[in-house]
């Protein structure tokens, strides 16, 4: 069943059936709704599911993730956090590094990013993220180094194609 059936059978019914308790249900109903715009109920079923799984890290980075999705970040670093004082996740602290820095705080953005870095080592998503925020902030070699690393990694990740633009127009900046 795709995520549009389940939503509306289950979701957007009038005739669903009560609140489901179930952790993973309410996760692929709450990721249907988020998917169908249908943000209120998305962030229902979402609190629902950090009610049900007592602010498990992996609820907590749904949670969290939407909420950045929904221009929040303010609420996403707090379920981020909640998160985080549960267990350790590179999710997490990558989710968290976003919202930081939705909201302008590149420190904090900063030092989220490498926690998820260090909790997935490698992961090209995170190198990318930080690798754009320290050429924001004027950190060209470092940025280069962890941009070059995640374009090894993964060369399909949509940000590949942003970086080789990028790079392409900085190139052609600077000939005389």
């Amino acid at each position: 069943m795709s995520l549009t059936d389940l939503y509306n059978d289950r979701v957007a019914s009038p005739a669903a059936s009560g609140m489901p308790t179930d952790p993973k249900t309410l996760h692929e109903l709450s990721q249907a709704a988020f998917q169908n715009g249908d943000l209120a109920r998305a962030f229902m079923l979402a609190d629902r599911l950090l009610e049900q799984t007592q602010f498990a890290p992996q609820a907590c980075a749904w949670a969290a993730w939407i909420r950045l999705q929904a221009r929040q970040p303010q609420r996403a670093v707090e379920l981020a956090r909640l998160g985080t004082a549960k267990g350790r996740s590179g999710s997490l602290f990558g989710i968290l590094g976003q919202a930081h820095e939705a909201q302008g705080e590149l420190a904090a953005s900063e030092s989220a990013y490498r926690e998820a870095l260090t909790e997935q080592p490698g992961h090209a998503p995170w190198m990318f993220h930080l690798g754009g925020l320290l050429l924001r902030t004027d950190r060209e070699f470092d940025a280069m180094e962890l941009l070059r690393l995640g374009t090894s990694s993964s060369r399909t990740h949509p940000a590949c194609s942003s970086l080789r633009t990028w790079s392409l127009r900085s190139a052609i900046r600077r000939l005389p």
